[in-house]
């Protein structure tokens, strides 16, 4: 979804927005559950993406095409997202 602070799922925005701008700590009950392609997908986000504070994922990504061709409070296309990071990042 296409919120102000770019874009969210609004279940998983509700379960860390308690964190704030600060890091998001270990969750201590939380059981992997992904599989290899998965931790190996998650691995290269974070790979480019972790250096970002929340501000500056919030900034980038209301710059991107995804977020900007999308009205306020409407749901960000998944093929939308899917086209723009395999465009950028892959390709």
């Amino acid at each position: 979804m296409h919120w102000s602070h770019g874009p969210a799922a609004p279940e998983v925005y509700c379960k860390y927005a308690k964190f704030r701008n600060n890091p998001v700590t270990e969750d201590k009950n939380f059981i992997n559950v992904f599989d290899r392609e998965t931790e190996d997908l998650l691995t290269d986000v974070y790979e480019v993406f972790g250096c970002y504070s929340a501000l500056g994922l919030r900034r980038r990504s209301l710059e991107e095409d995804p977020v900007k061709n999308t009205e306020f409070g409407e749901v960000v296309p998944n093929e939308s997202i899917k086209d723009f990071f395999k465009k950028e990042y892959i390709e």
